[in-house]
């Protein structure tokens, strides 16, 4: 079957395709499907990454847009449409899978020209509590979320919360799919791991993406002085409000009366796994997280993790089985949590190893793509 990933959302600037589409382009070619990635990159491919012959990249045109954002991002759907229209005449897909509200808008446009076309579609909502939307999109870009989950022969979900947002849109019956977010398990493993350290390390890795997973973070780390945590992204000392005592100053690090804080900047992707190997606990207390990609990662590491119960963390860590969950904007709870792992080094060792058991199973690539196979085979019965 000739699959067609279309991904929406990448800026001109975002040379390399991204690691997840080439695993997910690469687990489905395994299987048998032939595969096209389209989307807003160049050509170029991340560090150690080759491509098999069933997998070809199509980079799309960018032009030039006034404005930055969601606004100006959508503008570029009707060029885009017509970029997947021409080159489905010449090599049509049999299913079409969008990624992100402008692909889906796209897709649903092209494939009106194309026959026996069915759409696949991804990541068209946002939840009520990521607040990515500027008020002048949120009606507009409500009723085109809509319109996609009402045109779509089948959507993506990638936690219950989801799946409960894209049906209150209007997603047809039978047609939402929970599908698990997948993870690279050769690149993320626990092969290597660091033996245990002397000063426990705690590891953040949302400095980049959430000041309110570093603030609590840091405050929890404050109320566990015997360790010290290290924060990777964002700017040296911004650590979102309240962080409170150890937040990183100067050149990104400090200590205070309590634990020590280190803040290093942003690394690349295929630096994460070591980074991971060499921590004792993963804490991550974002306000939302749509996709719990941080947390699966440090799961096929067996780095047991400590998360708010926000987004598909709910579903995707195990509360007291493959990690520690913890409501919302309770830096004392995760301190808590933290402290309980730090003095149960066999709880430390059994989350970690469930949590690996987990990855395994349930988010390899082979096992996501093997239950997106059936999601395209159901479209043609």
């Amino acid at each position: 079957m000739h699959i067609a990933i279309v991904s929406g959302g990448r800026r001109p600037t975002d040379d390399a395709v991204p690691e997840r589409l080439l695993a997910m382009a690469g687990a489905l070619a395994a299987i048998g499907h032939r595969v096209t990635l389209t989307g807003r990159w160049e050509a170029a491919l991340p560090a150690g990454y080759e491509l098999p012959p069933e997998v070809v990249i199509r980079p799309l045109d960018s032009p030039p847009t006034d404005g930055a954002g969601t606004e100006a991002l959508l503008a570029m759907v009707p060029a885009m449409a017509d970029q997947l229209e021409h080159g489905w005449r010449a090599d049509p897909p049999e299913v079409a899978h969008a990624i992100g509200l402008d692909a889906g808008l796209a897709v649903l446009v092209a494939a009106r020209s194309v026959k026996n076309l069915f759409t696949v579609h991804e990541r068209i909502a946002v939840l009520p509590d990521e607040g990515s939307l500027p008020a002048s999109m949120a009606g507009s870009a409500h009723r085109l979320q809509s319109a996609v989950a009402r045109s779509a022969d089948a959507v993506v979900a990638r936690s219950p919360e989801e799946a409960r947002v894209l049906r209150r849109l209007g997603a047809r019956h039978g047609r939402v799919m929970l599908l698990p977010q997948g993870v690279d398990t050769e690149r993320f493993a626990p092969a290597g791991r660091h033996p245990p350290h002397e000063v426990a390390q705690l590891l953040c890795l949302d400095g980049g993406r959430s000041a309110a997973s570093v603030g609590a973070a840091i405050r929890a780390a404050a109320e566990v002085p015997e360790a010290q945590l290290v924060v990777v992204g964002g700017r040296a000392g911004d650590t979102g409000p309240g962080a409170g005592a150890g937040a990183g100053t100067g050149a990104g690090s400090g200590s205070g009366a309590d634990g020590e804080v280190r803040q290093v900047p942003e690394v690349p992707h295929e630096a994460v796994p070591a980074l991971l190997r060499s921590s004792d606990i993963l804490v991550t207390a974002p306000q939302t997280d749509p996709s719990g990609t941080v947390a699966l990662e440090a799961m096929a590491c067996a780095v047991p993790v400590v998360a708010g119960a926000v987004g598909a963390l709910r579903s995707l860590v195990v509360d007291d089985v493959t990690g520690l969950l913890v409501p919302p904007d309770r830096p004392d709870l995760l301190a808590k949590s933290v402290r309980r792992l730090l003095d149960d080094p066999a709880l430390r060792q059994a989350l970690g190893v469930a949590g690996l058991d987990r990855a395994r199973a349930e988010h390899s690539w082979p096992v996501v793509a093997g239950r997106l196979d059936r999601v395209y085979q159901g479209l043609h019965h």
